[in-house]
């Protein structure tokens, strides 16, 4: 699926646009990111994975009437079965019979067996036949499904409703990100964020991954849920809001901060008072912080894991965004 004719660059003379001699690399890693972009909101898994979580509540109320269904045509095959049971051990009910204890359960197994070796009786008019157990069990299922037809005909028609509607707003969202790339205020939000490993393992702009890119996982989009709305303007008052602890690490709202430098690489540890994680990494001291990491709701534990982890240059060597050598504790701001 297509949602993007073409991939916008960096007007030349846009106001705030870098000095001539650094335009080039500045357009290029625009393209670069917008290439991303388009990438991912192009790609099949990704919209069905987005779409499925959208449409959570829709799928929920088919796979209900699923297994209503399935219980209707069990219960069918339980008073078959019980019934058989009652006359191979000669109780009068179900209840009766289930009060027998050990001798119940060997009625049950003896009433299954002879179903289906023998089939089962079924009165058609004046006539009794009998039929495979396996095809009763079918024409019990099918008769189940035929009972709530018109309920899943509706719950259904509902899903596809929802999916286009979603569809369509994922369409005009993702022109909206790659319209927005010919912004510098923009680009300067974009380029808040570093590179980490993707869902499939590819190494992708790290604020995509978080923002966009777990939103069709079910598990990343519960860990990384955040309030800011799936829009540009989303994503830049999320990057500034992450930016604002990262540049302030000293912050009242900063319950714990760390910096750690590694063969002259650096990354920075945040933890917040309200649980919120965040890191981010930089190749030299002098180069500017970039967001690689941000988990809404860590717990403490987990956050004291990450500490140890993030210390030990061994621990974290099949990570991407890694410190090496002999790992030092620096003052937060110099």
């Amino acid at each position: 699926m297509s949602y993007l004719n073409s991939t916008p660059g960096l007007p030349p003379e846009a106001e705030g646009s870098p000095p001539a001699k650094d335009r080039l690399e500045f357009r290029s890693c625009t393209e670069q990111i917008g290439q991303q972009f388009r990438e991912l909101f192009e790609r099949q898994s990704f919209i069905d994975g987005y779409l499925n979580r959208q449409t959570q509540a829709e799928r929920n109320a088919i796979e209900s009437i699923r297994r209503k269904n399935e219980e209707r045509a069990k219960r069918k095959e339980n008073d078959v079965v019980g019934e058989l049971a009652c006359k191979i051990i000669g109780a009068e009910s179900v209840k009766e019979g289930q009060t027998r204890g050990r001798q119940w359960g060997e009625g049950l197994k003896r009433a299954r067996a002879q179903l289906v070796s023998e089939g089962v009786p079924v009165v058609i008019g004046d006539l009794t036949s009998t039929i495979p157990f396996d095809r009763w069990q079918e024409n019990t299922q099918a008769e189940a499904r035929e009972e709530s037809k018109e309920e899943m005909d509706t719950a259904t028609s509902g899903l596809e409703n929802a999916r286009r509607q979603h569809e369509l707003w994922l369409r005009n969202t993702a022109s909206q990100f790659l319209g927005r790339l010919a912004e510098v205020s923009f680009q300067e939000s974009l380029n808040n964020w570093g590179d980490a490993p993707a869902l499939d393992d590819s190494i992708q702009h790290s604020g995509l991954i978080h923002f966009v890119e777990y939103r069709s996982d079910s598990e990343k989009d519960r860990l990384h849920k955040v309030p800011e709305a799936f829009s540009p303007d989303g994503f830049a008052q999320y990057t500034g809001r992450l930016m604002e602890l990262v540049n302030e690490p000293q912050s009242e709202s900063v319950k714990e901060a760390l910096r750690l430098r590694g063969n002259g690489k650096e990354r920075l540890l945040i933890m917040t008072q309200d649980n919120q994680y965040i890191s981010a990494f930089r190749e030299a001291a002098s180069d500017p912080w970039r967001i690689i990491t941000h988990i809404p709701d860590m717990q403490d534990k987990q956050w004291e894991k990450t500490k140890a982890t993030m210390k030990d240059a061994e621990k974290q060597a099949k990570y991407y965004n890694k410190l090496e050598g002999e790992i030092t504790e620096m003052p937060l701001q110099d």
